[in-house]
């Protein structure tokens, strides 16, 4: 298996975002902010471009993770769980380079937030996809601002 970059990466499982926090090793300091620290995730959607932007007091500075809703359409656990009303699962996973679980916090997102979000996928998923322009817009986005700068642009947020 091909070792996994330092940083954040977002995921689909069991009906659940995943956010993955993928650094060498994790000290005491932050196994435990993870659990006991406030969490922030904030939603942006800009463009074609989903970003999830995570903060954990103390720990985590705001980072941000793209999902491209396009690498789930042929999905059909996806497409289901665009369907549904109830409020959105999402889990911080911290992951060694290995990929290997080193720990875990669940939560669940607000149903408004949850709505925003299923709204823009869907939204964005009748519309033609092109790879090239949606890497373009990304770059765009990450070298115009930094992760901390677009919490204030946030459609949906979740503590």
């Amino acid at each position: 298996m091909e070792k996994l970059q330092p940083g954040l990466m977002m995921g689909f499982e069991e009906n659940t975002l995943l956010i993955g926090v993928v650094d060498e090793f994790f000290v005491e300091e932050e196994l435990q902010a993870l659990h006991h620290h406030p969490c922030s995730v904030y939603y942006v959607s800009k463009g074609i471009v989903d970003l999830f932007l995570l903060q954990i007091e103390d720990s985590l500075e705001t980072s941000d993770a793209p999902f491209c809703v396009f690498d789930w359409k042929e999905d059909p656990k996806f497409q289901s769980w665009l369907q549904e009303h109830a409020p959105i699962q999402l889990s911080v996973v911290y992951l060694d380079l290995e990929g290997k679980e080193i720990d875990v916090r669940k939560g669940m997102l607000s149903e408004a937030m949850s709505r925003r979000i299923r709204s823009n996928f869907i939204e964005h998923l009748q519309q033609d996809f092109d790879e090239e322009a949606y890497q373009i817009a990304l770059k765009k986005i990450q070298t115009k601002y930094e992760p901390f700068e677009l919490e204030a642009q946030a459609e949906a947020f979740c503590k």
